[in-house]
């Protein structure tokens, strides 16, 4: 059975510097749920955290992934230079809905 099931990568930090993760949707047991990694870099080649050398994501309790959610939608508005941000930004902010969370502030 596969636990989880990416969706989409929301944000992606690229490879350097204190932005170099990402943060992905999708499902852990057909439940929706917020993830990450820190991305590969000269330091991290397969970055972090991977299983027999090879990527894995980080699934995050729902009481962090509020946060981390809230701050990416920050990071994706200020994103100018990424034209697909909005698009993204509005697909983490359904998932917070289908979460259950309020998102009308």
């Amino acid at each position: 059975m596969e636990h989880w099931k990416l969706a989409e990568v929301i944000f992606d930090g690229g490879p350097l510097g204190p932005r170099s993760f990402s943060v992905a949707i999708g499902t852990w047991e057909d439940e929706p749920r917020l993830a990450m990694r820190w991305n590969c870099n000269p330091s991290r080649p397969k970055g972090h955290p991977h299983s027999s050398g090879h990527p894995v994501w980080f699934i995050l309790p729902d009481a962090f992934a509020v946060a981390v959610a809230e701050r990416t939608l920050w990071l994706l508005a200020r994103a100018e230079a990424d034209a697909d941000a909005g698009r993204r930004a509005r697909k983490l902010a359904a998932w917070l809905v289908d979460m259950g969370f309020d998102v009308s502030e």
